[in-house]
């Protein structure tokens, strides 16, 4: 038996390689890349799921940790000094604050422990000598209440949910765009550590999945009932694939099913399957493991240019921009 391999590109190129085979059963060798059974790697985060993140204000914060924000309102009290003390400072848009003798000084992002030392330091380089300063928060910053009281902003949960609906980013509150289409763990990881940036350890965040858009494949062509079907296990073996669309129609080329998987990036590897048998057998090829998005397609006839075809028939039907693609052919004799 001569097995062929072709690698194409979308841009044409393709490379011809010849290997002897040594099975004639025509089922797919378990040396085949990708056509082996293999753990699926985790599914990403991707459009159309929904995350839930929510925000809670850390209990185990010490009091002088707390960082200051725009909206916060400050007690500033220097001991001996009371025409120097305030008990309403507030934090600007632009992130300072004013003080006697001082002016403005940027106080955001800062403890208020860090505060109270810068306070006290530039007092005594006005000549105020062994000045002790206390800074408070009367009022805690707007962002964290909108973010951890669902009063303030209006819902009733203390979890906000946010649908992804373009990929490759989420818009998140007063943290910007967050990578998706990676896993859930990597997702969340970077959520968490934006976070921690933005307002220090005065937060929790936690984020999970609250639903993900069903996977399916589709089997198209030459089937009784072509159409996408849900996938819940996470992977199909082919010929239950073949089942659920109904079995072949009499005039499929059950000897050249292609088999197409779209990767992250758009692009895509595809196989030509021979089920060319009165019963399908077990073994590897008929247990070939479809993933989500994976399309089968059953011919007529052989189908000369596999990219040509997938541009111009399966981008119509299945919502995939494909860019090349890698092609398997396995004939039995």
């Amino acid at each position: 038996m001569r097995m062929r391999i072709q690698v194409g590109l979308g841009w044409g190129l393709s490379i011809m390689l010849f290997l002897v085979g040594c099975s004639s059963t025509g089922r797919l060798p378990l040396n085949i890349p990708l056509g082996e059974s293999k753990p699926i790697p985790p599914r990403v985060v991707s459009m159309g799921d929904v995350l839930g993140v929510g925000f809670f204000l850390n209990p185990k914060l010490p009091v002088g940790h707390y960082k200051i924000g725009v909206g916060d309102l400050l007690k500033v009290d220097v001991a001996e000094h009371p025409e120097l003390s305030r008990d309403d400072v507030s934090v600007l848009p632009d992130g300072r604050i004013s003080l006697t003798l001082i002016g403005s000084f940027p106080v955001v992002g800062k403890t208020v422990d860090e505060v109270s030392t810068e306070v006290a330091n530039l007092y005594m380089t006005r000549r105020i000598k062994d000045v002790k300063v206390m800074v408070a928060v009367i009022r805690a910053q707007q962002r964290v209440k909108l973010l951890t009281d669902p009063e303030a902003r209006g819902v009733g949960s203390t979890k906000l949910e946010f649908r992804i609906y373009d990929e490759p980013f989420l818009e998140l509150p007063f943290i910007g765009a967050v990578a998706v289409g990676r896993p859930l763990s990597e997702v969340r990881r970077d959520i968490r550590e934006a976070y921690e940036r933005e307002f220090g350890e005065q937060l929790k965040v936690t984020v999970n999945l609250i639903s993900r858009v069903q996977e399916n494949i589709f089997v198209l062509g030459e089937v009784k009932k072509p159409g996408g079907y849900p996938i819940p296990s996470g992977q199909i073996p082919m010929v239950n694939a073949i089942a659920t669309a109904g079995g072949f129609e009499d005039s499929a080329l059950r000897e050249e099913v292609l088999v197409i998987r779209f990767q992250d990036d758009g692009s895509y590897v595809y196989w030509t399957v021979n089920l060319d048998d009165p019963v399908l057998p077990a073994g590897p090829q008929p247990a070939f493991p479809l993933k989500g998005n994976d399309v089968v397609f059953v011919p007529k006839t052989t189908i000369a240019k596999v990219d040509v075809f997938v541009d111009q028939y399966i981008r119509k039907v299945i919502p995939f921009v494909p860019s090349g693609g890698i092609f398997y052919a396995l004939p039995t004799n």
